[in-house]
């Protein structure tokens, strides 16, 4: 028997309620050979439907909090046909019930696993930001 796969996408979409921006990274070449990576100052894309999800080993122990900032590297899921790339950079916002913004993420995409009904990216989040 074949699995269908269609409905789980819908399922997905519905977990979907966080929104990003994706910049690409633009590559320059230099004179004297070097390269600059700098990003697009307008995003590629806008408030494309994701979610950014925090597993449980992204809160450390109370023990490590002490010794070593939190590095946060939450993975990102949104729908298989989004122009996502390695590299880009995403802003991701979160938001509340009533529509208003709770919280702001942003850093740059590793390299994005493909599945029929889905896409997903660990992010590294800009601590800076």
């Amino acid at each position: 028997s074949v699995m269908k796969l269609a409905g789980l996408g819908k399922l997905y979409t519905a977990l979907y309620d966080d929104r990003m921006d994706i910049y690409r990274t633009v590559k320059e070449n230099n004179d004297d050979n070097t390269t600059d990576i700098s990003y697009e100052p307008t995003p590629l894309y806008t408030d494309i439907k994701c979610r950014l999800s925090f597993s449980s080993d992204d809160t450390g122990s109370d023990s490590e909090v002490d010794r070593n900032p939190v590095k946060f590297n939450p993975k990102l899921f949104c729908e298989p046909q989004v122009d996502l790339k390695a590299g880009d950079y995403v802003v991701v916002r979160r938001y509340a019930d009533n529509g208003s913004v709770i919280k702001t993420y942003q850093g740059q995409v590793a390299l994005p696993s493909w599945y029929s009904t889905h896409q997903e990216a660990f992010v590294q989040i800009d601590e800076g930001a």
